[in-house]
């Protein structure tokens, strides 16, 4: 399934390199033979440059086409297949390589215009699955208030999803714990006899406390004050 993905899978750590701006794309089925020949031109130090490619014919009379891409050249290449998980995990992994202040402030920008790209290519998928996945990105790259402002204002069509996202992030990440009144109001009123969201409530650390504890004296969630 394209769009499922563990809410319980931690953000993936990925170490800096060299070679941690390019991305190697293989625009043919890929041989030993082809292995070999990329071998052998590193050995020579021979580059590609980025978004250049290079057209190999191999012993047997196979033609093989290789390109060297700018990641973010290849994130939209992703997304412009649909491929919108391999658009964000490579996304991620360039923003959790990154050291510098500035380039990580510009790829989280890149990020959230990835992921609301992605709400609204698939708005009409399945959207629990959507909205896990835009919790996990979002989580992982630490943007969790981009979640409660942008992406809950995009949610206005499918917010019995949103609000299941919030309910499971809060159970599964400790890094969700200051959630809007809004959003908690919300949630109030889709699952006001739901015991699980009166144990999510009793978890939160509430922005508000003077406002939240009347909704939970009204709805007799006792446990959440």
């Amino acid at each position: 399934d394209e769009h499922r993905w563990s809410r319980r899978r931690h953000p993936r750590q990925v170490q800096p390199s060299v070679n941690a701006a390019i991305s190697l794309e293989l625009r043919s089925r890929v041989t030993q033979t082809c292995m070999i020949a990329i071998a052998t031109l590193s050995c020579f130090r021979i580059q590609l440059v980025p978004n250049a490619s290079l057209v190999m014919l191999a012993a047997n009379g196979a033609l093989y086409q290789i390109a060297m891409l700018n990641p973010l050249y290849r994130i939209r290449s992703l997304t412009e297949s649909g491929r919108w998980l391999e658009a964000l995990s490579l996304a991620l992994d360039l923003y959790q390589a990154e050291d510098h202040i500035e380039e990580r402030s510009l790829l989280t920008s890149r990020l959230r215009t990835l992921i609301l790209s992605y709400l609204k290519a698939n708005s009409g998928s399945d959207m629990e699955a959507v909205y896990a996945n835009v919790f996990y990105y979002c989580i992982s790259f630490n943007n969790v208030e981009f979640l409660f402002d942008d992406v809950f204002k995009h949610s206005a069509s499918h917010l019995t999803s949103f609000l299941n996202a919030v309910l499971d992030a809060v159970e599964t990440s400790s890094d969700v714990r200051r959630v809007p009144l809004r959003v908690v109001t919300e949630c109030v009123s889709a699952f006001r006899d739901s015991p699980r969201l009166e144990r999510c409530l009793s978890v939160l650390e509430p922005t508000d406390i003077d406002k939240l504890r009347p909704i939970c004296v009204q709805n007799r969630m006792w446990s959440a004050l």
